[in-house]
């Protein structure tokens, strides 16, 4: 049962805590983000090694090990798992959506971003009222094929 927990999907509940004026995120994010990372490893490995045993070696499979390595170290320098977010290190919300469709970022002074899972967009729009209410700026964009 605790396995299939692991990956369920699970909106972001996020809560203003007033005393150590941060916000609280409650989601799946940290397991969902080591699974991705786990699973870039793995890729680097099998693709560097497939090229290095192979009798006819593709350089697809080099570009594509190194690609998932490049990705495996910006998950660790750009994106961010935080459960908890001080009020003075967010420098904006990113909110994009749609008619069916939301997502929400929280842009760090630290040039990390924390991404909020968001399944449905009225849970969305009672974050940014969150935010809005301790004066953080918003910044609403649109999707890119939208």
């Amino acid at each position: 049962m605790v396995f299939k927990n692991f990956f369920k999907n699970k909106n972001s509940e996020v809560s203003f805590n007033q005393v150590d004026q941060s916000f609280v995120i409650e989601d799946n994010a940290k397991t969902q983000i080591w699974f991705l990372r786990i699973l870039m490893v793995f890729n680097f490995l099998f693709m560097t090694a497939y090229f290095i045993r192979s009798e006819d070696p593709s350089y697809l499979f080099l570009i594509a090990g190194v690609f998932f390595l490049i990705v495996f170290v910006l998950s660790f320098l750009i994106s961010s798992v935080a459960q908890l977010v001080p009020l003075d290190q967010i420098k904006h919300l990113v909110y994009r959506r749609n008619n069916n469709t939301a997502t929400l970022g929280i842009k760090m002074k630290n040039n990390r971003y924390r991404n909020l899972y968001i399944y449905q967009v009225e849970g969305a729009e009672e974050i940014v009222i969150l935010f809005r209410e301790q004066n953080i700026i918003i910044k609403e964009k649109k999707f890119l094929f939208s």
